[in-house]
């Protein structure tokens, strides 16, 4: 009886469920670039045309800044400050939709296929990566005390970070 009351105490805390929605749109966002990447392979991916290619790419330029910067709110959320986790992920999410929506038309403006897949492919990473990541946030829960769960959402949030610097550099390669 008292796990159950851990239990069900633990998935009213403060941003778990904020973290479960994070965890299913970042899936979402994962299938559409999977369905950009197969696309591109199968040489059937048409350019989107309601922004140019440079515009995609600054955008994502500035998507990149906006969610390197929340991953450290995230991860302070998660180690010690229960009452902001939501609100982070929350944001970083809507940071990575946006991104997600820009490097796939910025991809389908790039006429050499493999800088496409290449573009697709390290979102598809980052994306792959933000999950564990959002669920090492929840698991941590914003408890001090969860020492043991820390060290993990700090590599996570490396892990991030530094593909977060990866598509920037693709960037500046296309």
């Amino acid at each position: 009886m008292l796990i159950l009351y851990v239990i069900s105490y633990r998935e009213k805390a403060p941003g778990q469920k904020e973290c479960e929605s994070a965890v299913q749109r970042v899936n979402q966002a994962l299938r559409e670039v999977n369905e950009a990447f197969l696309a591109t392979v199968s040489q059937n991916f048409q350019p989107l045309r309601h922004n140019t290619l440079q515009g995609f790419v600054q955008n994502s330029e500035n998507g990149v800044r906006n969610a390197e910067a929340l991953v450290d709110p995230v991860v302070n959320a998660g180690k010690c400050e229960a009452e902001n986790l939501g609100h982070h992920v929350n944001s970083l999410v809507s940071v990575v939709d946006s991104l997600v929506g820009n490097v796939i038309g910025a991809s389908s403006n790039i006429v050499d296929t493999n800088e496409q897949v290449r573009l697709l492919d390290n979102m598809k990473t980052i994306l792959e990566s933000a999950v564990p990541f959002i669920c090492a946030a929840k698991e941590s829960g914003g408890n001090p005390k969860a020492v043991n769960l820390h060290p993990e959402l700090q590599s996570s949030a490396e892990v991030i970070f530094l593909l977060l610097t990866c598509i920037e550099y693709i960037y500046i390669h296309i």
